[in-house]
């Protein structure tokens, strides 16, 4: 009776449930450092490129109708969950990619990301939806694919790493073209999509923070000092001509002191910081200066703390935390962003026992991100069709530039590599198993 029970719910109902699940759980959405961002710039119509502006309009645009977290909750969730369906079931039935596009959706470290308003998430729906509408013959589709492949761009500066093998593999301005003009003429769209969002977003700013000049080159620098041998002042200072700094004793000893490859705030904007945020363009110019000087005279130093970073990030050997889950409707030990914001949620008895399920879940090794890279190297060899291949390649670059770019070990960082690999399973064991069976 179970059983024929089971049989007779639909797919729609099976991504409902999902969707119903996940919003339990969330609702009306987790709020952290950068959410918050989002919010005050929104608020204040004032935009800074410390994030990409457009998702601070998006949030502007969205509180025209309903104040709060909630809206982008739900475009996060059900363009993820309806773009995971949308690939599957190219692959399987509607039955079947609907229960396994909700299983995937529902996945402890899919769920968990997603819950968060965040940029991460948001390029995350439009991107799978995207990928989904290229693997339809239609012209119109793959043409608002790429609206959306602009929007999931637009959302990360970093997205070009995600969406160039999609792109490359899978998009087709008409069907007419084939062969090498077929790829010419996708290469020219992702060139075209990348730099009409870096063109968008500059044409939203209204201040610029200069991220990569503390958010980048700080850390950069002070992490590879920490694996240069011992320096003497004089040399010191040297190598930091003209960087603004808040003492000049003991540089080597105190960058030693404050190294923490997944962190960088504690830096410059902590107590007993090292730097001072550049003032002016000449102070930013020593400090591209002193970065060059650094990174490239010392390349085996770098490379060592960009692999202690990249360590934290997979989750290699990383510390056991108190949450490695995203689950605070406020941002965490900050009271003042609730007046801040205007904003104030509490979970309910059914939210706080799943939220403890999800903080116990994410100390598991569900959340250890090495076993899902390595995972994507050993399905590479077993990917013949192009849209496994698309999904895995994706997957593989956009972690591997975190190598480079992470400044800090954020879990969410990595979730589209975990999507796409689990997607990228399941299209693999569905065709391995059919083709096993007799004909």
């Amino acid at each position: 009776m179970v059983g024929a029970a089971i049989q007779r719910v639909t797919a729609r109902q099976l991504k409902l449930a999902a969707l119903a699940l996940f919003l339990i759980y969330s609702w009306p959405g987790f709020i952290g450092w950068d959410t918050r961002e989002h919010f005050l710039q929104s608020r204040a119509g004032h935009y800074t490129d410390g994030h990409p502006p457009a998702i601070a309009v998006l949030f502007r645009f969205t509180e025209l109708f309903v104040a709060g977290p909630a809206p982008f909750l739900l475009m996060q969730a059900v363009s993820l969950l309806y773009g995971l369906d949308l690939i599957l079931r190219k692959r399987l039935a509607p039955r079947a990619a609907a229960l396994s596009a909700s299983l995937i959706f529902l996945f402890p470290f899919i769920s968990g990301v997603t819950g968060l308003i965040a940029k991460d998430c948001l390029m995350a729906g439009s991107l799978v939806l995207a990928i989904g509408l290229m693997l339809d013959d239609s012209p119109r589709r793959h043409r608002f694919a790429l609206l959306l492949l602009l929007f999931a761009s637009l959302m990360r500066w970093n997205a070009l790493a995600a969406t160039f093998a999609p792109m490359i593999l899978l998009f087709r301005w008409h069907p007419r073209f084939t062969g090498v003009r077929r790829y010419a003429i996708a290469l020219v769209a992702w060139l075209a999509v990348t730099f009409a969002a870096y063109a968008i977003n500059e044409a939203l700013t209204d201040e610029r923070e200069y991220l990569w000049y503390w958010g980048y080159a700080y850390p950069d620098i002070a992490g590879t000092i920490n694996y240069m041998p011992e320096m003497d002042d004089a040399t010191m200072e040297k190598l930091l001509e003209g960087v603004p700094l808040v003492e000049h004793d003991n540089l080597h000893r105190r960058f030693h002191e404050l190294y923490n490859p997944a962190k960088q705030y504690h830096l410059m904007r902590d107590k007993g910081s090292i730097f001072l945020i550049a003032r002016n363009q000449a102070e930013r110019d020593a400090i591209g200066a002193a970065w060059k000087r650094i990174v490239f005279g010392n390349p085996g130093a770098y490379l060592r703390y960009r692999y202690e970073n990249f360590r934290l990030l997979v989750a290699i050997d990383r510390p056991p935390t108190f949450s490695r889950v995203y689950v605070w409707f406020n941002v965490i030990a900050a009271p003042e962003v609730i007046a801040e914001l205007d904003h104030d949620a509490a979970p309910s008895r059914i939210q706080a026992a799943l939220i403890d399920a999800s903080v116990a879940i994410s100390l598991s090794p569900l959340y250890y991100l090495y076993l899902y890279f390595a995972a994507c190297l050993l399905l590479l060899p077993l990917c013949r069709k192009r849209l496994e291949i698309a999904l895995i390649l994706s997957a593989i670059g956009y972690e591997l530039q975190w190598f480079f770019l992470a400044a800090t070990a954020d879990l969410r960082y990595s979730q589209w590599m975990v999507i796409c690999t689990l997607v990228t399973a399941v299209l693999v064991v569905a065709r391995l198993i059919r083709r096993a069976r007799p004909a």
